[in-house]
């Protein structure tokens, strides 16, 4: 769906396109459309006013998805169905008081798209020194 979406908007707008992050995880699918004038970017900010952006498959964060829509261009959230069930999901966990622990890198797209969703309540664990630093609050909704 993404991939068809940024293919949609490369002949639709004048280049350059833009993406915050790569649309997927396939080298040959960013290369391909970095040849047809898409530029990948990690902080929407570099996006020029009233430019076209695409918001990965990966989910954003809700204040990412504001700022993508205040900057004036035309916006496309290319968020995958499964991203939006599991944050969709997490959100009404979240409200019934549970936390959570994010297994997974900082910064990678998912991981930031994931934890963004929520102010305080998850943790993310990078490797197993991590686990000893998980201080939740209610041990019982863990």
């Amino acid at each position: 769906m993404a991939i068809k979406a940024l293919a949609w908007m490369v002949r639709t707008f004048p280049a350059p396109v833009y993406c915050y992050h790569e649309i997927v995880h396939n080298q040959q699918v960013v290369q391909r459309f970095e040849e047809q004038g898409v530029v990948f970017v990690d902080d929407v900010a570099e996006v020029p006013h009233g430019r076209p952006l695409m918001l990965s498959a990966h989910g954003s964060a809700p204040e990412v998805v504001q700022a993508a829509r205040d900057n004036g261009g035309f916006v496309v959230d290319a968020v995958c169905p499964l991203v939006t069930k599991v944050h969709v999901e997490l959100a009404k966990l979240h409200k019934e008081g549970y936390e959570f622990i994010m297994i997974g890198h900082k910064g990678h797209p998912e991981v930031e798209g994931t934890m963004g969703q929520l102010d305080s309540g998850i943790h993310l664990v990078e490797d197993v020194a991590d686990v000893d630093r998980v201080q939740p609050v209610q041990t019982d909704k863990l």
